[in-house]
């Protein structure tokens, strides 16, 4: 046997076509743009035949280093590697050559050894884990995660076919039909604050950045818009909540939806009455059974959070996932700085939202430069490691509160308490006006501008800290 990992055969011979190998190794050495038709999805491992895959690999260094590829190119590079006699030498390339014509069906032949090369990765990664089944000592939770990054790691290894774009643009015209009729609307997940959803039509499918400098409300803000899409429309949500406890989570949004002081909440015994106690029951009821997923786990990394999004999306559908916040995130591989494993991450959110086809929020800090401007409105260059989040995300919103910094009234003598701006310095496919909404800091809470204030029956405590 030429190939090496055989102890997953059972005495079956694992998939696999060599005459379909020698073909298109042959195409690609007689026809010199062959390897374009093939490079882009197939890969050297993918080859059952030992001796094929150094041949291909060879044939890849050639195209890498902008050599011609032929019989003689890839003969001496063999020789070079001191490979040559290992694939069988000069007779057998040439051999590989002489059995084809053309390299017409080389596409077709390419793509059959990447479908038996799955074949033998799926077979190898069952018989593990159906060792490990049986291990006692192994947690079957980490054991399901585990499986579901290899079986990930094996799909992500295949490329798609390129499309001609006419059933995208068919897609599309059907889209449009069905919105004439009036019968479907728009994409685009309603949050409940009109000026947020005008600006943006509703959450849109990619990345979503909100960030702002501490203290400004974004993670308020994200769980606002939980309460109002998540726990009053029922549409299922993933929150990958890094930074809060459990409890504090909990009462954050019992605050918004009941309009009581976080603090008296916190507080309890001596600050809420009868009514009290019962409104946070009732809203209560509702976000308990309120299709939201929360996971807690710190320094989660992007294979661990693909991992578990994919697993709730399959079991729960979930349409929104929010990550509080991407800096807290790990990183899977080493880099040699901050930047390059934010980068990693931004990346890698931006391929889960594609591959669910759904929103992510994530949540990101501000580094202190805009502490010492006069103008205290975050840009995008205020983002923490910012080159690869502003890349990656379809939309960038930054909150800001003047009253912060000690601005009370605007240009016009308008009062900016309770105002919080958000800025859209990046969005895609809509526009970048500014949006201002209300923020309640005793309820966390963020609404419509029009919106008053709740009518509190109990007057604030002294000690009453506003976040």
């Amino acid at each position: 046997m030429n190939n090496k990992n055989k102890s997953y055969d059972y005495g079956k011979i694992p998939p696999q076509a060599l005459d379909i190998e020698e073909a298109v190794i042959g195409a690609v050495i007689l026809e010199k743009n062959a390897i374009l038709m093939v490079n882009t999805f197939l890969s050297s491992e993918m080859f059952y035949k030992e001796a094929h895959q150094k041949i291909y690999n060879s044939i890849i260094e050639l195209q890498l280093n902008f050599l011609p590829v032929d019989l003689l190119t890839v003969t001496e590079h063999l020789r070079k590697n001191n490979q040559l006699d290992m694939v069988g030498g000069p007779f057998y390339l040439t051999e590989l050559t002489g059995r084809i014509s053309s390299a017409a069906n080389i596409e077709t032949h390419a793509r059959i050894i990447e479908q038996k090369y799955i074949q033998r990765q799926l077979i190898r990664i069952s018989s593990e884990y159906h060792d490990k089944s049986f291990d006692d000592s192994i947690d079957v939770n980490d054991l399901i995660d585990s499986f579901t990054i290899d079986i990930m790691k094996i799909n992500n290894g295949v490329t798609k076919q390129i499309q001609q774009i006419g059933p995208a643009v068919d897609k599309s015209m059907d889209y449009i039909a069905e919105l004439m009729t009036g019968n479907v609307k728009p994409y685009g997940l309603k949050t409940n604050l009109k000026a947020f959803d005008n600006a943006t039509n509703g959450l849109q499918k990619g990345v979503t950045i909100i960030a702002a400098r501490p203290g400004m409300g974004k993670t308020s803000f994200i769980l606002q818009l939980i309460n109002n899409i998540t726990v009053d429309q029922k549409i299922p949500t993933a929150l990958f909540e890094l930074e809060m406890f459990e409890d504090q989570l909990i009462r954050w949004m019992q605050s918004q939806r009941t309009g009581i002081q976080n603090q008296r909440i916190k507080k309890a015994y001596g600050y809420l009455e009868t009514e009290d106690i019962n409104q946070i029951e009732k809203e209560s009821f509702k976000l308990k059974h309120a299709p939201l997923y929360v996971d807690f786990t710190p320094a989660i990394n992007i294979i661990q959070l693909r991992s578990k999004a994919i697993q709730l999306k399959n079991t729960h559908d979930i349409q929104l996932i929010v990550i509080d916040y991407m800096q807290l995130m790990g990183s899977v591989h080493k880099h040699q700085n901050r930047e390059g494993e934010v980068a990693e991450i931004s990346r890698g959110i931006h391929e889960l939202s594609k591959e669910l086809d759904i929103p992510i929020i994530a949540l990101s800090q501000l580094n202190r430069s805009v502490l010492s401007r006069t103008d205290k409105r975050p840009s995008l260059g205020d983002l923490r490691e910012s080159g690869s989040i502003e890349q990656d995300a379809e939309t960038v919103i930054f909150i800001h509160r003047p009253e912060k910094y000690g601005i009370l009234e605007d240009e016009n003598g308008a009062s900016l308490i309770g105002v919080a701006e958000l800025i859209f310095a990046k969005n895609r496919d809509g526009d970048n006006m500014p949006v201002e909404v209300r923020f309640d800091g005793a309820t966390l809470s963020f609404t419509d501008l029009e919106t008053e204030h709740p009518d509190f029956r109990i007057e604030p405590l002294k000690d009453d800290k506003p976040f």
